[in-house]
């Protein structure tokens, strides 16, 4: 052999979801779109699938990298990949602990109704399921050079899962598939001439058995994978293009995102949703994306006084959506921003009667009743994550910076503090309105206030150049 294997490194990587994870698998049998499963019935994750987004995390947070990932990643040029991702398994971590579960969505246009035959249905795996994660990562006589590179890589990588920057599945970046990165299990074998022991021993390898020769309680930012000084892996800590903004807020009264009760015998027609293997009140990305998304359109387009400008700017940040008509398919981008699903951590769920009152007489309409069940008080933290990276400009040739990004989500954090931007349903009688529960955070620190004057000024002028030529003037 010309270029045998030298050196074989097994990862087993174990945590549980720290957000609902959809993984399809292309069929509506259960629901509009159901989680893939094994022969068995249990949910996982494929390897191609943690393989893509691996690979498309690394390459757009360190573009530099580029050979070096391909080395280890391959290419479709003929390079083999010497990075396996196998299938992570999920499972639950109790018994009893429900492990699939569905939601509901619904599209809204504009004015928050729901549009014709929109509604779905989507199977999840809920937060709390376990998961087991396992990488063999290969390095062959003529790679060992590139040894530490790709050791930061990997570290990166692993970074990024425990921070919530790479996550797997559908709705990405919306809430879902966010795991908890809390161990991590390493075995090394040497393959070179003199380690036949080595060899018999990877021969006897069996990864259920947790023979590992350490394993560590990863730490993003501190834990490496040899344990052993890493030059390159402390500079590309120390140059993470990552950005993420807290926002503690707190339920001013009362919020409801709405889950049915289809079971006949329920006391309740819905009430607020809930997740997680402890059934916690959760507020969706999706949610949180669909109301931010329009309020920011408002103000963008009351800056620019320009209808269709401001949606396009809009769509640059959030992503954009079609009719999927075929000349229009490649025009789709992602959203760069990550909106994390939040838990509401404390208050109460209160049951109450309503009743629908006709216009005319005032009186109650027959069979008209209906029992709810919202959430009352409580607090939550908006976590929102995005990657700082140049975008195309416009026609002004102003780009999306890292600064406008803050301004913009800024103006809205502002809002949501002072209730003006309410969250979920129900909100024309005074639900999902929220109030500040302590300081805005910008990767870990409070906002100073020259920035976010800085940040305003240029979301400003990036939502109307006039601006710009007013001030040089």
């Amino acid at each position: 052999m010309s270029n045998p294997i030298v050196k074989r490194y097994c990862l087993l990587l174990e945590g549980c979801l720290a957000s609902p994870l959809l993984a399809g698998s292309g069929k509506d049998i259960v629901t509009d779109f159901d989680v893939i499963v094994d022969s068995a019935g249990r949910p996982y994750l494929p390897g191609s699938s943690l393989a893509g987004a691996s690979l498309h995390y690394l390459k757009a947070s360190f573009p530099d990298q580029t050979d070096t990932l391909t080395n280890l990643f391959g290419s479709r040029e003929g390079y083999r990949s010497r990075l396996y991702c196998y299938h992570t398994e999920l499972f639950a971590t109790a018994s009893g602990q429900r492990i699939f579960s569905s939601r509901d969505g619904v599209k809204l246009d504009e004015f928050k109704t729901a549009e014709d035959q929109a509604k779905y249905e989507l199977q999840i795996v809920e937060s709390g399921s376990s998961f087991r994660m396992r990488l063999e990562w290969i390095l062959r006589e003529d790679s060992v050079i590139q040894e530490e590179k790709e050791e930061a890589l990997l570290c990166m990588l692993l970074d990024g899962i425990a921070r919530g920057e790479l996550t797997f599945g559908a709705k990405s970046r919306r809430g879902f598939g966010r795991l908890k990165l809390e161990h991590v299990s390493i075995t090394a074998f040497q393959h070179s001439k003199g380690m036949e022991r080595d060899n018999l021993r990877w021969l006897d390898w069996d990864w259920q058995q947790n023979d590992f020769d350490y394993s560590i309680d990863w730490q993003p930012g501190e834990s490496t994978l040899r344990q052993t000084e890493n030059s390159c892996l402390r500079s590309l800590r120390a140059n993470s293009r990552w950005h993420e903004l807290r926002i503690p807020l707190a339920v001013r009264q009362t919020m409801m995102i709405r889950q049915y009760n289809t079971s006949s015998s329920g006391k309740v027609d819905y009430e607020q949703l809930t997740g997680g293997a402890k059934n916690r009140p959760v507020i969706p990305g999706t949610s949180w994306a669909g109301a931010i998304r329009r309020h920011l359109l408002r103000i963008v387009e009351e800056i620019s006084a320009d209808r269709n400008l401001a949606a396009f700017k809009i769509s640059q940040l959030f992503g954009s959506w079609t009719d999927g008509a075929p000349e229009n398919r490649n025009r789709l981008e992602a959203s760069l921003l990550r909106i994390e699903e939040t838990e509401i951590v404390g208050g109460t769920a209160l049951l109450t009667s309503r009743t629908a009152v006709d216009r005319f007489t005032g009186g109650v309409k027959s069979g008209a009743l209906f029992t709810t069940r919202p959430w009352v008080h409580g607090h939550v933290e908006l976590v929102i994550r995005w990657l700082d990276k140049k975008t195309e400009v416009d026609a002004h040739g102003l780009a999306l910076s890292h600064e406008v990004i803050c301004g913009l989500l800024l103006w809205m954090a502002r809002d949501l503090q002072d209730g003006l931007l309410p969250i979920g349903g129900e909100t024309a009688i005074g639900r999902g309105v929220m109030e500040k529960a302590g300081e805005i955070q910008l990767d870990g620190k409070a906002i100073d206030p020259g920035f976010e004057s800085r940040c305003s000024r240029q979301a400003l002028i990036w939502c109307d150049p006039q601006h710009q030529e007013e001030n040089q003037a």
